[in-house]
């Protein structure tokens, strides 16, 4: 089959687009783009809750140190 009998079979030459085949195209490239985006937030989100529990603790563990060397203190 020659290229001039597919395109009469499909009714339009190769190198024509269909522009809703394109935009639906493009449109998918971008939900593909934002939901790897949105994966990336999602980690960096975790990422800054671990740090923030990790000063959590760190800032329990300085005012139980504070609190127990004043309660040595205050002890005659």
């Amino acid at each position: 089959m020659t290229d001039l009998e597919i395109n009469d079979a499909f009714g339009k030459p190769m190198y024509e687009t269909d522009p809703t085949n394109a935009r639906y195209n493009s449109l998918q490239l971008q939900c593909y783009e934002q939901r790897k985006e949105i994966a990336m937030l999602k980690e960096r989100i975790k990422r800054l809750e671990s740090v923030e529990n990790s000063h959590a603790d760190v800032l329990n563990a300085i005012d139980n140190w504070i609190q127990q060397h004043k309660a040595k203190e205050a002890k005659p």
